[in-house]
């Protein structure tokens, strides 16, 4: 079954299509619009296409919680968060769809990371937190804006 909707406070709705067919293979969505923010997300986007895996940018501005719900929506297996700890400790948060877990990875290491885990190698994301430490998830459809961060 690819589509299926879990139970939470609102109802989350999830194309669970598997990460090798998955047309998009991984949404990277800067926290805020901050200037600042922009060149690992230009960075992230420059690496992605190297190694050829399916991206989008969402720089709506929306909460993140919101755009996770979006990407949930669209099939997308994983979600980069840039956010100011990017810029101050080289790490990003990357998000798994159908667990709603994420983990903090250095920024050199994300693209690799996520080359590996969209392979669909099952055990990918269990060794995947066992290597990164777990990040606090923010529910999908949840957050109020610029204060958002990864932490919730």
């Amino acid at each position: 079954k690819a589509s299926r909707a879990q139970p939470s406070r609102e109802k989350r709705s999830v194309f669970a299509l598997p990460p090798p067919i998955a047309p998009y293979k991984v949404m990277v969505c800067p926290l805020m619009p901050k200037a600042a923010l922009l060149p690992p997300v230009q960075l992230l986007a420059a690496e992605l296409s190297r190694v050829r895996l399916a991206y989008l940018i969402d720089t709506s501005g929306v909460p993140i919680g919101r755009r996770y719900a979006r990407t949930d929506e669209l099939g997308v297996p994983y979600c980069v968060t840039v956010d100011p700890t990017t810029t101050r400790e080289g790490t990003v948060t990357i998000r798994e769809r159908d667990s709603c877990t994420q983990i903090r990875v250095p920024l050199a290491e994300a693209v690799p990371c996520l080359v590996r885990l969209c392979a669909g190698a099952s055990p990918a994301w269990a060794e995947a937190q066992r290597q990164y430490p777990p990040q606090e998830a923010v529910p999908a459809g949840e957050g109020t804006g610029e204060s958002d961060g990864p932490e919730g």
